[in-house]
């Protein structure tokens, strides 16, 4: 599991619900071909809501053994948040933190 920091912008243009616990899975996209499984730990936060900007959410971002970490996470990578093939979101690494 790779763990990062990054400041989103969530869209309430298809997701009107909030985002609530530590079990939210979306995908995330960092290029058109590299999309990945992820984990949101809201940490301390009880939820998320849409249309909103938040500053240093954990990301854990689960991977296989041939993934090149130092070359697809590094600070000011953009990439975007999926359900599915449905955009809810954007953000930017903001902080690198690691394999844990």
């Amino acid at each position: 599991m790779y763990l990062f920091k990054a400041n989103i912008n969530l869209s309430d243009e298809y997701r009107k619900q909030e985002i609530k616990g530590n079990h939210y899975r979306p995908l995330l996209s960092f290029s058109n071909t590299v999309i990945r499984s992820g984990l949101i730990d809201l940490e301390d936060k009880p939820y998320l809501e849409m249309d909103k900007s938040y500053d240093d959410i954990l990301f854990k971002i689960y991977f296989h053994e041939d993934l090149d970490v130092e070359n697809e996470f590094f600070v000011g990578r953009e990439f975007r948040i999926l359900e599915g093939n449905t955009f809810i979101g954007s953000g930017i690494i903001s902080k690198v933190i690691g394999i844990a």
